[in-house]
């Protein structure tokens, strides 16, 4: 398994939503689509990642660039709720071959 350094990848998760309720466009625990990205390495296995993703209930989107993205819907707008779906997804990546390459949502 890949080296991965969960606690920088948490510090810049909160970050990042700090920012994003800072400038005022979405408030705290409004409903969200989260988009979760993940970039393929060399041992890259769509299939048994995918498989991992469902038996957690989680449905991703293989990319034509190789990449995965996993979406989970009406997610409250929330650094603690973002995180644990991130730190979830991002330990069944990891093993499978794939690292976690950011996330983003559209604005409700």
């Amino acid at each position: 398994m890949t080296e991965w350094d969960f606690t920088s990848q948490q510090a810049a998760t909160y970050y990042s939503v700090d920012k994003v309720l800072s400038e005022g466009k979405v408030a705290r625990g409004d409903r969200i689509s989260l988009d979760l990205f993940f970039a393929p390495l060399d041992n890259a296995n769509p299939e048994t990642f995918l498989k991992a993703l469902k038996t957690f209930g989680y449905l991703g989107a293989p990319q034509d660039d190789g990449s995965m993205q996993v979406t989970i819907d009406d997610l409250p707008l929330d650094a603690g709720q973002i995180w644990q779906v991130e730190e979830r997804t991002s330990k069944l990546a990891l093993p499978r071959g794939y690292e976690p390459d950011g996330w983003g949502f559209s604005e409700p």
